[in-house]
């Protein structure tokens, strides 16, 4: 029953006053996982001829996937990202100039958020911000803007992580490189 800030849950609970509950955001993030784990799979299918689009895909694939626990799972932390920087740079790598204008966004408000939250917000809850939001509170404007900014953020990233191996996978499919 454990939550903590800079997800989609906490965001919605913040934004609505209302719990989700425990499980809930459980089997959402079970359905998410399922379907990108899938696409991951379906992705390695096509493209199981070429050793590199497969490693490239692999190293794609972990960041949909860390997206996925980052965005759906109610509990989870932000130190989880360093562990995967170098397949983020990868992901930002295949990314458009304005992409990666929206990407060092989303990193400069994942490096403080957390932070922010435990520090300045005292690891207030969903329902209590969502009172002090309702009242005004600068505290709470600030920690909804940067959650919003957060979980979009990551909604980004993973969509982009999406498309990447999606492209990368029907290109090797078709017989072209990587």
């Amino acid at each position: 029953d454990h939550k903590t800030a800079n997800n989609i849950t906490f965001l919605i609970e913040l934004a609505s006053g209302r719990s989700l509950g425990a499980r809930l955001p459980d089997a959402l993030l079970a359905i998410a996982w399922f379907c990108t784990v899938a696409l991951v799979f379906v992705c390695m299918r096509k493209a199981r001829k070429s050793t590199p689009v497969v490693l490239k895909l692999l190293v794609i694939s972990l960041i949909a996937e860390l997206m996925t626990v980052q965005i759906f799972s109610k509990n989870t932390w932000d130190r989880y990202l360093v562990m995967a920087m170098f397949p983020l740079c990868c992901v930002a790598a295949e990314m458009a100039w304005r992409e990666i204008a929206v990407y060092a966004v989303w990193c400069c408000v994942s490096v403080f958020e957390s932070s922010y939250w435990a520090s300045i917000a005292h690891f207030v809850t969903a329902p209590a911000a969502h009172v002090m939001l309702l009242q005004g509170n600068p505290m709470a404007l600030r920690l909804f803007a940067g959650e919003a900014l957060l979980v979009s953020g990551g909604i980004f990233v993973f969509y982009a992580s999406i498309r990447i191996l999606w492209r990368t996978a029907a290109a090797a499919d078709l017989g072209g490189a990587d």
